[in-house]
């Protein structure tokens, strides 16, 4: 979708003054009764969820603005990267900008006697995955996979530069990140924040955790609201947690959910979604390409979705790509049945 049509980011900058949501407040604290706003919103309708863009996922994820939601898994399980696919998507298709904050994504060179701090690892992720084809030399030797050209390389720059802003900011708190996310979205606005992971977070806690966590995500509630985007944070489950759950004579491998997390009470009382991302066959194959998405948490489901599962995810580690039910969101088609992609 162009951006002429004044979608996503574009229709943004087109209403600016209208996205920072500044309310209109008499006597205090005390929110006046719009009825002009309520006659317009019945007549013409509630501002619902925008739509993932990917066939059979739609059904339990959409994209609410002034919503936070948590994304969670077992480690390696690929719950950042199923977030950064999704992420993608919703930027081809509907012109969305992100900011990502993501420390476990960012490195490091040597270059010119100095150490220079850069994110190449999750720009080269998302042209390996628009493209389908891998940047990396070492990968497509040892794989003997088909590499992408320079100047093909180069040509994903400028979108990438247009709909992702990575960040690594001096202050690491909740108030540090918020202000400078603030900071951004007066300057140039965006539709999504990232951050990956939550424990990254420098974190002064001198309160029970449940109520430092309970003020933490009311402040990025609020955020998410007065700039009309969505925020989503990555969430590590807490260590020694129980995976498997045996019924009868069979050991089952459980999905990790809010409850599994730090703090987990928090979690389900602050977040507006949670969503988990579960690689269900690894106890019969670690190599396991299946994958589940999991709804397990979902406010206003009738502006948005209903709570449910898709279990017929398939990933494509050689194109870094997620297939939904053979529906391929990249060129937008079903993949063909009898030959195996993967």
């Amino acid at each position: 979708m162009s951006r002429n049509e004044l979608t996503g980011f574009a229709k943004f900058i087109n209403e600016r003054g209208n996205h920072l949501v500044k309310g209109s407040k008499k006597d205090g604290s005390i929110v006046p009764l719009n009825e002009q706003l309520l006659i317009h919103e019945f007549e013409s309708g509630l501002d619902v969820a925008d739509g993932c863009g990917i066939n059979g996922l739609s059904d339990v994820l959409s994209w609410k603005r002034g919503f936070q939601n948590c994304w969670t898994g077992y480690p390696n399980d690929g719950k950042t990267q199923f977030a950064l696919f999704v992420k993608v998507i919703k930027s081809l298709k509907s012109d969305w900008k992100w900011v990502i904050w993501s420390p476990e994504m960012k490195s490091a060179s040597f270059t010119n006697n100095t150490v220079e701090v850069h994110y190449n690892d999750l720009v080269n992720q998302i042209i390996w995955t628009i493209s389908g084809l891998t940047p990396y030399k070492h990968y497509s030797e040892k794989y003997m996979l088909d590499r992408i050209s320079l100047k093909d390389y180069l040509g994903y720059l400028p979108w990438i530069k247009d709909h992702f802003i990575m960040i690594d900011p001096t202050d690491k708190t909740p108030e540090g990140i918020n202000k400078e996310l603030l900071r951004i979205y007066e300057m140039e606005g965006f539709d999504g924040v990232l951050i990956d992971p939550f424990k990254n977070i420098q974190q002064d806690i001198n309160m029970r955790s449940d109520i430092y966590l309970d003020q933490l995500f009311s402040r990025y509630k609020d955020f998410a609201i007065r700039t009309n985007c969505s925020m989503n944070w990555i969430a590590h489950p807490k260590a020694n947690i129980e995976r498997i759950k045996k019924i009868g004579s069979s050991e089952v491998l459980m999905p990790c959910d809010q409850y599994k997390l730090n703090g987990g009470a928090a979690w389900d009382n602050g977040m507006d979604g949670i969503y988990s991302i579960f690689r269900h066959n690894l106890l019969e194959d670690v190599k396991s390409k299946d994958v589940t998405f999991l709804n397990l948490k979902q406010r206003k489901q009738e502006l948005t979705t209903e709570r449910g599962n898709m279990d017929t995810i398939v990933f494509d580690i050689k194109r870094r790509r997620y297939y939904f039910n053979n529906y391929c969101p990249i060129i937008n088609s079903y993949i063909n049945d009898t030959k195996d992609p993967f």
